[in-house]
């Protein structure tokens, strides 16, 4: 015939079984709630860092347009000076004869004794 400690043994035994069952059951909960809090932080993160590599590509692009406006617009400046130069100079150079000739006056007035 059992006894009455081996009776409370069990409902004490009983007791710590279910108090160890529950909080694995509080403790797998928490660990639920953290692995989906951690996956929401990691899909806002890589959300942010799509939204930051999409606007430098935006930035980058503007720098690209604004560089090249700037480039085109150079370019056609240096091109009207061109043209006005050629229309401008006089034939200095229009003959070999003529470059040996104004060459040699250059070099003259290079070498030449200061007044």
């Amino acid at each position: 015939m059992p006894n009455a400690d081996a009776a409370v043994d069990v409902e004490a035994i009983d007791a710590a079984i279910a108090s160890v069952l529950q909080a694995e059951a509080t403790a797998r909960a928490a660990v639920t709630r953290c692995a989906a809090d951690a996956d929401g932080r990691v899909r806002a993160a890589r959300d942010r860092a799509r939204a930051i590599a999409e606007r430098a590509a935006r930035r980058i692009a503007r720098v690209h347009a604004v560089a090249q406006e700037r480039l085109r617009t150079r370019l056609a400046e240096i091109e009207r000076a061109r043209s006005t130069l050629d229309q401008s100079t006089p034939a200095l150079f229009a003959t070999p004869d003529r470059l040996r000739d104004v060459i040699a006056q250059l070099a003259t007035e290079l070498t030449a004794e200061p007044p």
